[in-house]
Protein backbone atom coordinates (compact mmCIF):
# COMPACT_ATOMS: atom_id res chain seq x y z
CA UNK A 1 0.00 0.00 0.00
CA UNK A 2 2.81 2.70 0.95
CA UNK A 3 4.31 1.21 -2.36
CA UNK A 4 1.87 2.50 -4.46
CA UNK A 5 1.20 5.88 -2.68
CA UNK A 6 4.97 6.49 -3.13
CA UNK A 7 4.50 5.84 -6.79
CA UNK A 8 1.08 8.58 -7.11
CA UNK A 9 3.04 10.75 -5.06
CA UNK A 10 6.45 10.95 -6.44
CA UNK A 11 5.24 12.06 -9.78
CA UNK A 12 2.79 14.57 -8.51
CA UNK A 13 5.50 16.29 -6.68
CA UNK A 14 7.37 16.58 -9.77
CA UNK A 15 4.23 17.88 -12.17
CA UNK A 16 3.61 20.61 -9.05
CA UNK A 17 7.45 21.42 -9.05
CA UNK A 18 7.11 22.03 -12.66
CA UNK A 19 3.99 24.33 -12.66
CA UNK A 20 5.57 25.98 -10.27
CA UNK A 21 9.09 26.59 -12.05
CA UNK A 22 7.22 27.95 -15.24
CA UNK A 23 4.66 30.63 -13.65
CA UNK A 24 7.68 33.38 -12.37
CA UNK A 25 6.13 35.23 -8.62
CA UNK A 26 4.15 38.06 -9.57
CA UNK A 27 5.48 41.03 -7.81
CA UNK A 28 3.55 42.90 -5.04
CA UNK A 29 2.94 46.36 -5.31
CA UNK A 30 2.03 48.67 -3.50
CA UNK A 31 -1.10 50.83 -3.25
CA UNK A 32 -1.60 54.28 -5.17
CA UNK A 33 -2.16 56.16 -1.95
CA UNK A 34 -2.87 59.80 -1.43
CA UNK A 35 -3.07 59.64 2.60
CA UNK A 36 0.46 61.37 2.66
CA UNK A 37 -1.14 65.10 1.08
CA UNK A 38 -3.75 67.17 3.01
CA UNK A 39 -7.36 66.25 2.83
CA UNK A 40 -9.36 68.48 0.62
CA UNK A 41 -12.46 69.54 3.00
CA UNK A 42 -15.63 69.90 0.95
CA UNK A 43 -18.41 71.48 2.67
CA UNK A 44 -21.22 67.91 2.31
CA UNK A 45 -22.02 65.35 3.89
CA UNK A 46 -20.59 62.49 2.29
CA UNK A 47 -18.25 61.56 -0.96
CA UNK A 48 -19.70 58.97 -3.32
CA UNK A 49 -18.16 57.56 -6.58
CA UNK A 50 -19.97 56.67 -9.40
CA UNK A 51 -18.34 54.23 -12.37
CA UNK A 52 -19.68 55.31 -15.57
CA UNK A 53 -17.04 53.62 -17.06
CA UNK A 54 -17.67 50.08 -17.58
CA UNK A 55 -14.46 47.51 -18.73
CA UNK A 56 -14.83 45.52 -21.75
CA UNK A 57 -12.37 42.73 -20.36
CA UNK A 58 -11.80 42.17 -23.72
CA UNK A 59 -8.71 43.67 -26.25
CA UNK A 60 -7.46 45.81 -27.14
CA UNK A 61 -8.37 47.34 -23.43
CA UNK A 62 -5.51 46.41 -20.95
CA UNK A 63 -6.93 48.18 -18.24
CA UNK A 64 -8.47 45.66 -16.13
CA UNK A 65 -4.84 43.55 -16.24
CA UNK A 66 -3.05 46.67 -14.24
CA UNK A 67 -1.79 45.52 -10.98
CA UNK A 68 -3.80 49.06 -9.39
CA UNK A 69 -6.35 49.89 -12.34
CA UNK A 70 -7.30 53.86 -12.99
CA UNK A 71 -10.46 53.47 -11.95
CA UNK A 72 -9.03 51.72 -8.61
CA UNK A 73 -6.71 54.40 -8.18
CA UNK A 74 -10.02 57.01 -8.28
CA UNK A 75 -11.55 55.12 -5.46
CA UNK A 76 -8.82 55.62 -3.87
CA UNK A 77 -8.52 59.18 -4.58
CA UNK A 78 -11.58 60.18 -3.59
CA UNK A 79 -11.42 58.41 0.04
CA UNK A 80 -7.61 60.00 0.87
CA UNK A 81 -8.44 63.05 -0.70
CA UNK A 82 -11.60 64.66 -0.09
CA UNK A 83 -13.56 64.91 3.29
CA UNK A 84 -16.69 66.00 3.93
CA UNK A 85 -16.80 68.70 6.70
CA UNK A 86 -20.29 69.32 6.50
CA UNK A 87 -24.02 68.11 7.39
CA UNK A 88 -25.83 67.86 3.85
CA UNK A 89 -25.25 67.37 0.42
CA UNK A 90 -22.46 65.66 -1.82
CA UNK A 91 -19.39 65.35 -3.48
CA UNK A 92 -19.63 63.37 -6.02
CA UNK A 93 -16.92 61.47 -7.97
CA UNK A 94 -18.22 60.22 -11.70
CA UNK A 95 -15.63 58.33 -13.45
CA UNK A 96 -16.68 58.57 -17.20
CA UNK A 97 -13.58 57.13 -18.71
CA UNK A 98 -10.29 55.01 -16.95
CA UNK A 99 -9.44 53.18 -19.80
CA UNK A 100 -6.14 52.10 -21.47
CA UNK A 101 -5.73 50.32 -24.82
CA UNK A 102 -3.11 48.60 -26.44
CA UNK A 103 -2.25 49.52 -30.02
CA UNK A 104 0.12 47.50 -32.04
CA UNK A 105 3.44 49.32 -33.72
CA UNK A 106 5.42 48.21 -36.99
CA UNK A 107 8.14 46.09 -36.45
CA UNK A 108 10.94 45.81 -38.26
CA UNK A 109 10.77 43.22 -40.73
CA UNK A 110 13.19 40.44 -42.63
CA UNK A 111 16.99 39.47 -41.28
CA UNK A 112 17.39 43.01 -39.68
CA UNK A 113 13.83 42.51 -38.03
CA UNK A 114 15.61 38.87 -36.33
CA UNK A 115 18.30 42.00 -34.89
CA UNK A 116 16.55 44.55 -33.87
CA UNK A 117 14.64 45.05 -30.73
CA UNK A 118 11.52 47.19 -31.75
CA UNK A 119 9.05 49.17 -29.71
CA UNK A 120 5.81 46.76 -30.21
CA UNK A 121 3.27 48.05 -28.14
CA UNK A 122 1.69 51.48 -27.35
CA UNK A 123 -0.46 52.01 -24.10
CA UNK A 124 -2.76 54.94 -24.16
CA UNK A 125 -4.54 55.58 -21.03
CA UNK A 126 -7.35 58.11 -20.55
CA UNK A 127 -8.97 59.12 -17.70
CA UNK A 128 -11.98 61.48 -17.60
CA UNK A 129 -13.75 62.29 -14.07
CA UNK A 130 -16.46 64.61 -13.44
CA UNK A 131 -16.75 66.06 -9.40
CA UNK A 132 -20.14 67.68 -8.95
CA UNK A 133 -21.28 69.48 -5.66
CA UNK A 134 -24.50 67.97 -5.19
CA UNK A 135 -27.23 70.37 -2.60
CA UNK A 136 -29.59 68.73 0.04
CA UNK A 137 -32.04 69.20 -2.46
CA UNK A 138 -30.41 66.91 -4.58
CA UNK A 139 -29.50 69.40 -7.39
CA UNK A 140 -26.12 69.56 -9.58
CA UNK A 141 -24.45 72.87 -8.13
CA UNK A 142 -21.05 72.89 -9.13
CA UNK A 143 -19.11 70.91 -11.39
CA UNK A 144 -15.57 70.40 -12.36
CA UNK A 145 -14.19 68.11 -14.94
CA UNK A 146 -10.98 66.27 -15.14
CA UNK A 147 -8.59 64.58 -18.19
CA UNK A 148 -5.65 63.25 -18.06
CA UNK A 149 -3.87 61.24 -20.64
CA UNK A 150 -0.45 58.90 -20.35
CA UNK A 151 0.93 57.02 -23.34
CA UNK A 152 3.55 54.69 -22.87
CA UNK A 153 5.72 51.90 -25.46
CA UNK A 154 7.28 48.92 -25.00
CA UNK A 155 9.65 46.61 -26.44
CA UNK A 156 9.10 43.52 -28.01
CA UNK A 157 11.48 41.84 -25.43
CA UNK A 158 9.38 42.44 -22.23
CA UNK A 159 8.80 40.07 -19.58
CA UNK A 160 5.28 40.08 -17.93
CA UNK A 161 6.74 41.08 -14.96
CA UNK A 162 8.44 44.18 -16.62
CA UNK A 163 4.97 44.72 -18.33
CA UNK A 164 2.88 44.78 -14.94
CA UNK A 165 5.84 47.33 -13.78
CA UNK A 166 5.03 49.26 -16.51
CA UNK A 167 1.04 48.80 -15.78
CA UNK A 168 2.25 50.38 -12.35
CA UNK A 169 4.10 53.06 -13.61
CA UNK A 170 1.31 54.35 -16.25
CA UNK A 171 -1.41 54.67 -13.09
CA UNK A 172 1.12 56.21 -10.84
CA UNK A 173 1.64 59.10 -13.77
CA UNK A 174 -1.66 59.50 -14.55
CA UNK A 175 -2.93 59.88 -11.00
CA UNK A 176 -0.46 62.33 -10.45
CA UNK A 177 -1.69 64.48 -12.93
CA UNK A 178 -4.92 64.21 -12.37
CA UNK A 179 -4.25 65.09 -8.50
CA UNK A 180 -3.14 68.08 -9.41
CA UNK A 181 -5.42 69.38 -11.77
CA UNK A 182 -8.35 68.37 -9.48
CA UNK A 183 -7.41 69.95 -6.23
CA UNK A 184 -6.20 73.32 -8.81
CA UNK A 185 -9.50 73.21 -10.24
CA UNK A 186 -11.73 72.22 -7.34
CA UNK A 187 -9.81 74.97 -5.16
CA UNK A 188 -10.33 77.55 -8.41
CA UNK A 189 -14.18 76.88 -9.36
CA UNK A 190 -15.96 75.41 -6.37
CA UNK A 191 -14.56 77.76 -3.94
CA UNK A 192 -18.22 78.25 -2.07
CA UNK A 193 -17.95 74.32 -1.14
CA UNK A 194 -14.05 73.67 -1.01
CA UNK A 195 -11.71 74.77 2.24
Amino acid sequence: MHAVLRRVLIPLAAVLSLAACAEPDRPLYPEVTFAHLHPIKVNVGRTEVVDVFRPTLKPPHVEHEFPVSPMAAVHRWASDRLQPVGTAGVVQVVVEDASVVEVPLERTEGIEGMVTVDQAYRYDANLVVQINIIDAGGQNVGYIRIEAQRTRTVPENLTLNERDQIFFEITEALMRDFNVEAEKSMRQYLTTYVH
